[in-house]
């Protein structure tokens, strides 16, 4: 497949986010995105639902606008009726894609109707542990979550997001 091919400007939904379900619980993992930053709830039920994904990953915006577009589309957004991150294991740079060395237990799970919330979260947790680490912010590349709050689709102001610790 050639790169045009793999950049194409032309989009097709997934059939199965297309056709076949009407409800959609996401199960993102809490994990970093070389691409786009956070490899969270708006990314996961977007990016690999999309058969040319390759092309908003890719600079200047790395998704900024495309990533809250796709999930605005009637077959997935409104679909979502729950997302539950799984940052039992941790994983801050390298991802989405394993890589062992820079995940740890974390022991979290991070439930709402609201990916721009969850996303956010984990954006700022992202971003402290990068820091920790020396490692450079991902924040530039995790636009799409701004992007997404004005757009809309959820709620990004940690000032308006609460978070409850249910205990072990």
């Amino acid at each position: 497949m050639s790169e045009t091919e793999n950049t194409s400007s032309t989009s097709h939904l997934a059939n199965i986010v297309t056709h076949e379900v009407t409800k959609i619980i996401n199960l993102p993992v809490l994990s970093d995105s070389v691409r786009n930053g956070v490899a969270g709830c708006l990314y996961n039920v977007t990016i690999p639902n999309i058969d040319n994904w390759r092309r908003f990953g890719l600079a200047p915006d790395f998704g900024a606008s495309s990533i809250p577009d796709i999930y605005s589309d009637p077959h997935i957004g409104p679909k979502v009726v729950l997302n539950l991150m799984d940052g039992l294991l941790a994983q801050y740079a390298g991802g989405p894609e394993s890589q062992p060395g820079y995940a740890f237990p974390f022991a979290t799970l991070y439930a709402s109707k609201d990916p721009v919330a969850i996303d956010s979260i984990a954006l700022r947790q992202l971003e402290e542990w990068r820091k920790k680490r020396k490692l450079p912010p991902i924040q530039r590349l995790g636009a799409h979550v701004m992007v997404a709050e004005q757009s809309g689709l959820g709620n990004a102001n940690p000032a308006r997001i609460e978070i409850r610790d249910v205990g072990r």
